[in-house]
């Protein structure tokens, strides 16, 4: 049986986990990343995106149930933002998982972009050379392997890593 949870802020927290090694410093103050580990969508990039199911209030569709990107419910529960089908939330750390409310801010497609530019995360095949991150033909990413996260983050020390080890 599905838990019930008192309010979206409450749903929201207990299905993210707080990660030390990944966040942003605002104000000289260090804020960790909180990770979204319940459902997930991959965009045409191969970034993770979490989701999460709510159910219409009113309307045609009352009843019915539909999937909204998290952080987007994080900008209307945490900081009371109206999201316009226009609007896109900007995160602020890089991180497309994270949900923390202090690293995602409302804005629009345009401000998200030049964020990404001045970031220096814009992939692009249209730029000469080697700018933006464009990779050279024949290059590897070692970053795929890990999903963008550090190694140690990733394995556990109480579970063996090998099917061989007990």
């Amino acid at each position: 049986m599905p838990v019930k949870y008192p309010s979206m802020a409450d749903r929201i927290i207990a299905n993210s986990v707080l990660l030390d090694g990944i966040g942003i410093t605002q104000n000289g103050e260090w804020s960790p990343c909180w990770i979204w580990i319940a459902k997930r969508q991959m965009n045409k990039r191969g970034n993770w995106y979490g989701l999460i199911t709510v159910r219409y209030k009113s309307g045609k569709r009352k009843g019915k149930v539909h999937n909204v990107f998290v952080h987007r419910m994080v900008l209307m529960v945490f900081k009371n933002r109206r999201m316009t089908p226009r609007m896109v939330g900007c995160h602020l750390c890089n991180e497309s998982l994270c949900c923390n409310p202090a690293h995602i801010v409302g804005g629009s497609q345009k401000k998200n972009m030049r964020q990404c530019v001045n970031d220096g995360r814009l992939k692009t095949p249209f730029v000469k050379g080697n700018q933006y991150g464009a990779k050279k033909k024949g290059a590897k990413d070692s970053s795929t392997a890990s999903g963008g996260y550090p190694q140690n983050l990733l394995v556990r020390e109480d579970r063996p890593t090998d099917l061989g080890e007990t």
